[in-house]
């Protein structure tokens, strides 16, 4: 459990003294509070640094740390006197690992002890492995390592149990690993940008999963260009989407954007789909299995080939976004007028040319 932070006064025990002074007694007070406010957080984000200057290394009470945007190819040994500390950001540093294996420069072996660690940011660092203790820094709830050219996600990720949001932007990732099953508090995964191809069954087991982004050159690496023109052109079915995203019964997100679909299984239910991003696709027609989703409040379906809105739309009695720009519309129907919570209606550069009579604004 995350300690709470110490009064002011704790904060003058733990080792913050304060300085004789002339001082009026409201400003000696008003020092002291932002004595300890410095004592919690810390931004020492773009200083030039090469490394953690041992005065904050001395601010037990620290929470929030950001040393983004420097110099620094690693943490001291002495991290692990901050006890309390519950956010660290460390991303665009050139952090530095040998191997994969058995390095502790860039993280040290007392990292681990942070307990209150909730959150750690180590995105664009330029690391080509993990360091091995992060699997191993059990507290961690938010973790992002985005942008480092990696290409794979160790097993031991499933040591991080406590682990509600997941992002790995643009780091060349094919798939995860099946021990992700293992962390059922998983929230949020964001793989934005990277040429997934496949995904563990284990996925399923993240319960709680409610917001998934996968879009980007995503599942189609092996498709050759012919296979792709078929899907282009509506003459197969899309298939290469792991079946395992459409299990997860949790999602409330699901961004598929740039995938090269064209057709949505109608054997899955994502009941409780809020959510859904489809643009940049290859749809010739909105599926009708999209109306199971009976909570869906956004979806955003443009730039494909639709050319009418079906009438089994206003099954989606909680749409209020709809949204099918750049897309080849050629009339709107009155019952669009059927969707009655409907807010946000978006059909720009299509090639409107008609508008039914009773169609409501």
């Amino acid at each position: 459990s995350k300690s709470k932070s110490k009064s002011p006064s704790s904060n003058r025990k733990g080792g913050l003294k304060r300085k004789k002074s002339s001082i009026s007694t409201s400003d000696a007070e008003n020092k002291q509070v932002s004595q300890a406010n410095d004592a919690e957080r810390q931004d020492l984000s773009s200083r030039g640094l090469s490394s953690v200057p041992l005065e904050i290394l001395e601010f037990v009470t620290l929470r929030r740390l950001i040393l983004s945007n420097n110099n620094l190819s690693g943490l001291p040994t002495s991290i692990r006197s901050l006890v309390n500390l519950e956010y660290l950001d460390l991303s665009r540093n050139p952090l530095r690992v040998k191997n994969g294996l058995d390095d502790y420069f860039c993280l040290p072996r007392e990292f681990r002890y942070l307990r209150n660690l909730h959150t750690l940011i180590m995105a664009e660092c330029t690391l080509k492995h993990i360091p091995v203790v992060l699997w191993h820094t059990a507290s961690i709830e938010t973790l992002d390592i985005s942008r480092n050219k990696i290409g794979y996600i160790v097993g031991e990720i499933g040591n991080l149990t406590n682990l509600r949001h997941l992002r790995l932007c643009q780091m060349d990732l094919d798939t995860l690993p099946p021990e992700i099953g293992f962390c059922e508090k998983l929230q949020t995964i964001d793989l934005t940008s990277n040429p997934i191809d496949n995904l563990p069954e284990t996925l399923v087991e993240c319960r709680q999963l409610y917001e998934f982004k996968i879009n980007f050159q995503t599942f189609y690496k092996f498709l050759d260009n012919y296979m792709l023109q078929l899907i282009d052109e509506g003459k197969i079915h899309s298939e290469h989407i792991p079946q395992v995203i459409f299990e997860l019964e949790s999602l409330q997100t699901l961004d598929l954007n740039r995938t090269k679909l064209n057709s949505i299984p109608n054997q899955h239910v994502l009941v409780n789909l809020r959510e859904l991003y489809l643009s940049n696709n290859s749809f010739f027609q909105i599926p009708e299995s999209l109306c199971t989703m009976i909570h869906l409040k956004i979806l955003d379906i443009s730039n494909n080939r639709i050319e009418t809105i079906p009438e089994y739309l206003f099954r989606l009695d909680q749409l209020e976004t709809l949204i099918l720009s750049n897309n080849f519309l050629t009339s709107l129907p009155n019952h669009i007028a059927r969707l009655l919570t409907l807010k946000n209606f978006i059909v720009s550069h299509n090639h409107i040319n008609s508008i039914e009579d009773g169609f409501s604004n």
